[in-house]
């Protein structure tokens, strides 16, 4: 499992996806909190669509191939601002808000995995961007 000095904080929600409070990541995929993430399609010139492979001390999903950006969502942070941020941190892309396209709508999204007392429930939502630049 991923560790950290510092544990994010998490907002949680209820099954209707209304804020209820505030949770540490450890705890909110242990009980099986409802909070937010977001997961962005990064394109080349190409229409090419760049994927990326999990740190293997991730805790949902090591070692494995994932979209673009996979990001959850900081407390009183947007979809969209949470996409933004994804793209600068994990692969060091600046883009505007503005270049941000929303897939389709909200989706909830459960993963559970009983062997690491894991219980991944997200509302989630699909970003897309193209970029000409280059990619860290």
């Amino acid at each position: 499992m991923e560790t950290n000095t510092k544990e994010e904080i998490f907002d949680i929600f209820n099954e209707q996806n209304n804020k209820i409070g505030e949770k540490p990541r450890g705890m909110v995929h242990r009980d099986g909190d409802y909070h937010r993430s977001v997961n962005v399609l990064l394109f080349n010139q190409t229409n090419e669509l760049l994927v990326q492979l999990r740190m293997p001390t991730k805790d949902v999903c090591p070692d494995r191939w994932d979209l673009s950006v996979a990001e959850h969502l900081k407390p009183g942070e947007t979809y969209q601002e949470a996409a933004a941020r994804g793209l600068a941190e994990e692969l060091g892309l600046r883009v505007p808000l503005r270049a941000l396209q929303q897939v389709g709508s909200t989706q909830l999204f459960k993963f559970e995995d009983p062997w690491l007392s894991i219980k991944d429930y997200e509302f989630q939502q699909l970003w897309r961007v193209s970029f000409d630049g280059p990619v860290h």
